[in-house]
């Protein structure tokens, strides 16, 4: 709307002169600040359970940081972060996030319709620095590891 209401009112002699910049500017500095705002409230919602893991390098070999993993997407490795959520789905499977809230998480641990009573309860793991062991591998654009075993998450210090 404003740009119809403004931009496109192209001047009769179709020259984009002085008078038309002048008289634009103001109105796209505007737009460009509330774009600005707007944009801020986004990354402060999609980080607001951020926590930073450690870095990668002290790690150690064969282990990433949850932000390293999609790096690694194909490797047999330990994925190490704070567990920020347990999310479950209507169709019973549980995802551990990592690094943010689901839909803006950083890695998942994933548990397909676990069968085994040690996989249905996690939420004790939320807010815990954990380490997820398996494939890495990246589903809808997200990195993460199938777990299909409790020996596969190590609660680490």
């Amino acid at each position: 709307r404003i740009a119809a209401d403004n931009a496109y009112r192209i001047p009769r002699s179709r020259q984009l002169d002085e008078a038309y910049r002048d008289a634009n500017l103001p109105i796209v500095d505007l737009a460009i600040i509330k774009a600005g705002v707007r944009l801020a409230k986004v990354l402060n919602d999609a980080l607001a359970g951020y926590q930073p893991g450690r870095a990668g390098p002290s790690l150690g070999p064969g282990m990433y940081s949850d932000r390293e993993a999609a790096a690694h997407a194909g490797e047999e490795a330990m994925v190490v972060g704070t567990v920020i959520t347990v999310h479950r789905t209507d169709s019973g499977n549980l995802y551990l996030n990592f690094g943010a809230d689901y839909p803006h998480q950083t890695f998942s641990g994933a548990v397909l319709k676990p069968s085994d009573p040690a996989l249905r309860n996690l939420d004790g793991l939320v807010g815990k620095r954990v380490g997820i062991k398996g494939r890495i591998k990246i589903y809808k654009g997200q990195a993460e590891v199938l777990i299909e075993r409790r020996d596969q998450i190590v609660e680490l210090p």
